[in-house]
């Protein structure tokens, strides 16, 4: 017996794809299946077995009219398909179709039905989200069927018509093609939207909008029931009648749970009383997506039991629900369950951020400071150097530690002309053979600092930049303290997925705005711009770089000059020719990848082996020299998909992109 999942093969066409299946089939005309259902009366002895029986049904659930066939028992002889079985219980006249044999294709079947459609909301929803609400229900009703007296392909809407699950799978081959086997529960289920999507079928689609119940198993039971001659007998049982009543219902409610499903039939096999509550057939029911989504959050530990070490899962588990859109995340019913574990996540990181905010705040004021004071100096150093990276962003004194040390320094150092806090350089940094000189000191801030306090000679010249100081003595002091910068607060990231790495990134003053309080996070990057924010992100000091003339279109004294020279020499980047760099050409995501992937092996971090992750759809499209750096790159966390598994890799980068990328490739270098 053959077994497959998908739409019916005359949908492929649509898609441009030929199936993948396991026996040979004819290409025919595409066009659906499609039944006309009329009674089929058996007495009370049932039905007489040939070479076995099938459960067979007939269902427009997705149209909110029930069965069109109740389900009922068919004998078959060795060697029928699909096919047969359906013309046998039809009948002549009922069917329009073409071909014969193992190519057989019915594309519409006599229904004189004129009930108007009542269609469960969670399929009005996906069509107005699909359509970018262009499409409502009255369009579909205004639609209707195409022909009188027929149910048809394209009849309410362009997507819909009849597909058929054979043991819970919707089989993609010809039902001319497709053999029947003894005990075999066949449905043949209509499709709106979706191409079977709303129906639970994946051929089309990896993310149905709906993750249907198996009901075959509770099919085949109401199937035994009709045919047995004693239907009528049981359901005098008003117990009994009960249950079948609740089973009726969820068998027609499409979003029915699979274990309201179990239950019901374990109460019609008498095996359990316990009965489950009825689905409401108005509740639209978690996508695909969102389905995901609430397993990866199902994973998380409660919050009472979160743990540092659970960080990474619970900013994917965060990440992940992020990525789906707005009302896919209004589905997701145990959000909560993240929140709680991110808030005690926080906690456990804040902590210790508290305890060394704390033990900054005992220190003495810098002018105050003395010999005495030094262990308690450093105990406060050697806590918040214990701190991972975002843990000191979060130290909101540490301007006071700097100060406090540098006070010290001179104390222990009453010779030292020149003394720098932590933050930044000063040039010249060695003034030993300056004396008697008048000297220019350029003070430059690190990324993510700013300068807090010059003091010459115990007067303040607040926070200047630079300064001049005329005949430099033995006895000349000169100390000079940075702080962190403020970082920026941009307006236009309130609500934008990637705010929380945008952030990150200003705060260290890895990425800048595009104004003081706009980012710009949509703006695609240039090769110059990613080159830069990678650079800053390394920590590494670029005024050493700034002279070299590598590139014929990278000149002396461009803003990017010293970081594609840093890039450069690190093997990072190679230019688009030996000569030229484009700096200003918008940088691909593949090419991001690549830059990124030759960082962390700059570095010296472990990225997983890509080799054997899963293709992206789009795989075609990824150039050669680019494969091992995407693929590393996924599996590692770094880079995703676009979505429907495409990577996009000509697609240019954004702002947003970027900064999210590279914040998650500096949380995998912080955790080793």
């Amino acid at each position: 017996m053959w077994r497959g999942e998908g739409i019916f093969y005359a949908l492929l066409p649509l898609c441009g794809k030929e199936p993948m299946m396991k026996k040979k089939i004819y290409k025919v005309p595409m066009f659906f299946l499609f039944v006309f259902i009329f009674s089929i009366l058996f007495g009370a002895t049932g039905v007489s077995a040939e070479d076995g029986y099938v459960t067979f049904s007939i269902e427009k659930f997705t149209l909110g009219q029930g069965y069109y066939m109740e389900p009922t028992v068919v004998p078959f002889e060795e060697g029928d398909t699909v096919a047969d079985v359906t013309i046998e219980v039809l009948g002549a006249g009922n069917y329009r179709g073409t071909g014969t044999g193992n190519s057989i294709y019915f594309s519409f079947f006599r229904d004189d039905g004129n009930a108007q459609p009542d269609i469960p909301p969670y399929i009005i929803r996906a069509i107005e989200k699909s359509s970018g609400g262009m499409v409502t229900e009255d369009d579909l009703l205004e639609t209707g069927k195409k022909d009188t007296g027929w149910l048809g392909e394209f009849d309410y809407y362009n997507m819909s018509g009849w597909m058929i699950s054979s043991n819970h799978y919707f089989i993609n081959l010809s039902t001319g093609a497709y053999p029947v086997e003894d005990g075999d529960v066949i449905r043949w289920q209509y499709t709106l939207y979706g191409y079977g999507s709303d129906l639970g079928a994946t051929l089309m689609t990896s993310n149905p909008v709906i993750k249907a119940a198996n009901k075959d198993a509770l099919t085949a039971e109401i199937a035994k029931l009709n045919v047995s001659g004693e239907k009528a007998e049981k359901l005098k049982d008003t117990t009994f009648q009960r249950y079948y009543d609740n089973a009726i219902f969820i068998l027609k409610t499409m979003t029915s749970t699979q274990e309201q499903v179990d239950m019901v039939l374990a109460n019609l096999q008498g095996t359990s009383a316990e009965e489950p509550a009825l689905p409401n057939p108005d509740t639209i029911p978690p996508s695909y997506a969102a389905l995901a989504v609430m397993e990866i959050i199902d994973a998380l530990p409660a919050a009472n039991e979160v743990t540092l070490e659970d960080e990474a899962v619970i900013i994917a588990a965060r990440e992940a629900y992020d990525e789906i859109n707005g009302s896919d995340q209004e589905l997701v019913d145990n959000v909560t369950k993240l929140i709680a574990a991110e808030d005690a996540l926080s906690a456990l990181k804040q902590a210790p951020i508290d305890n060394v905010i704390a033990l900054i705040d005992a220190l003495p004021t810098g002018g105050d400071v003395t010999l005495a004071d030094k262990t308690v100096i450093e105990a406060a150093r050697a806590a918040y150097a214990a701190l991972t990276a975002p843990q000191q962003a979060g130290v909101t004194n540490l301007v006071k530690l700097t100060a406090a040390e540098a006070a010290l320094e001179a104390l222990e150092n009453p010779d030292k002309i020149l003394i720098v806090g932590e933050g930044g350089k000063v040039t010249p940094d060695d003034v030993s053979g300056l004396i008697g000189r008048t000297v220019l000191f350029i003070i430059s801030p690190n990324s993510g600092y700013q300068v807090k306090e010059v003091v010459v000679d115990g007067v303040s010249l607040g926070a200047v930049t630079k300064f001049t100081y005329k005949n430099l003595t033995e006895d000349s002091r000169i100390v000079v303290t940075f702080e962190k910068a403020d970082a920026p607060v941009f307006a236009d990231i309130s609500d934008h997925w990637a705010k929380a790495d945008i952030e990150y990134l200003a705060a260290l003053g890895i990425v800048n705005g595009k104004s003081a309080d706009t980012f710009a996070p949509n703006d695609l990057l240039t090769r110059a711009e990613f080159t830069k924010i990678l650079a800053l992100a390394s920590g590494e000091d670029m005024n050493s770089y700034g002279s070299l003339r590598i590139f014929d279109d990278v000149p002396q004294g461009k803003w990017y000059q010293p970081y594609v020279n840093w890039a450069y020499e690190k093997g990072i980047v190679k230019g688009v020719s030996t000569v030229t760099f484009s700096p200003n050409a918008r940088i691909s995501r593949q090419d991001m990848a690549v830059m990124m992937y030759r960082y962390a092996d700059t570095v010296g971090m472990k990225l997983s082996d890509g080799s054997n992750a899963q293709r992206f759809a789009d795989d075609g499209a990824i150039a050669a020299y680019a494969k091992t750096a995407v693929y590393a790159m996924k599996v590692s966390g770094i880079v995703n998909g676009m979505g429907q598994n495409q990577f996009a890799p000509n697609n240019h980068a954004t702002r947003a992109e970027a900064s999210a990328i590279i914040h998650r490739l500096l949380l995998l270098k912080q955790a080793g």
